[in-house]
């Protein structure tokens, strides 16, 4: 065999070829659109979180205000706030997205989950709205 005839039977491996380069690349595309994935997911829980503690700061604040009145005063303070306001009754402009919702609503005194006009005990129950949906509520009982 001479010299010419060794060199058409043998291919030289000296880079990829196309397939290899595609395969290479769509693997990289799969990694990389799960590493978007999973990052949107992560601001999407971060966001979440953050409407979360937001709603539970102002269930609070709600909490902290009416802890001062007087029984007829809170029946008084329920109705809805948007902008909210802080435990001393100023607007927080800067939570516009949210409401303060409060409703009062007198119970039984044996049963608290059953209405009764004019009871001694109501139930106070704060709903924090964030655009329209609700995020967190909270409820708790007073005495006259």
């Amino acid at each position: 065999m001479n010299r010419l005839e060794k060199n058409v039977n043998h291919f030289a491996r000296d880079g990829f070829t196309l397939i290899e380069a595609m395969v290479a690349t769509l693997l990289l595309a799969i990694a990389i659109t799960g590493l978007m994935l999973s990052s949107q997911a992560f601001t999407q829980v971060n966001s979440a979180g953050l409407d979360t503690s937001t709603a539970e700061f102002l269930i609070e604040e709600v909490r902290a205000r009416t802890a001062s009145m007087d029984f007829d005063g809170v029946a008084a303070f329920a109705g809805s706030y948007c902008p909210p306001q802080d435990v001393e009754g100023n607007a927080l402009a800067a939570f516009a997205a949210f409401t303060q919702q409060v409703t009062f609503q007198n119970v039984s005194a044996s049963d608290f989950t059953v209405p009764q006009a004019g009871s001694d005990f109501a139930r106070v129950t704060v709903t924090i709205l964030r655009n329209g949906s609700a995020i967190s509520s909270a409820d708790w009982i007073r005495t006259r």
